[in-house]
């Protein structure tokens, strides 16, 4: 017998709003750094550029200082 956990679902998009907003009001702290939100903006960047010239696309390991 196979038994599933009752887990409540979740949209995570909300989820995301939800605590960026309560940081914007004061009422959440961030769960990640300033440097930390920048650095994965750069990797996402990075990728959608190497998506759309069909080639590798490399990283700079300065990005990662933090």
């Amino acid at each position: 017998e196979r038994i599933m956990p009752n887990i409540p679902r979740a949209e995570p998009l909300l989820d995301e709003l939800k605590v960026f907003i309560g940081c914007v009001e004061g009422t959440n702290s961030s769960l990640i750094k300033p440097s930390q939100a920048v650095l994965v903006t750069k990797i996402a960047e990075a990728a959608l550029e190497s998506a759309n010239k069909r080639m590798p696309v490399f990283i700079s390991e300065e990005w990662s200082n933090d």
